[in-house]
């Protein structure tokens, strides 16, 4: 039990480490990041309008 919290706490650890870099680096990387965040955003907003449909 604790081997699959730590390979889970290198994942996210990993990740951010990414994720941080790809902020700190240049403004083309930025453009993109925000992008795909709002994108992110309308499809979660999307799938919240057609689970509600569905559920109707």
């Amino acid at each position: 039990m604790d081997s699959n919290f730590l390979s889970a706490t290198g994942l996210l650890s990993g990740s951010v480490k990414r994720f941080s870099t790809m902020v700190r680096s240049g403004r083309d990387n930025r453009r993109i990041l925000c992008y795909v965040s709002v994108g992110l955003v309308l499809v979660f907003f999307l799938l919240y309008y057609v689970v509600s449909r569905i559920q109707r």
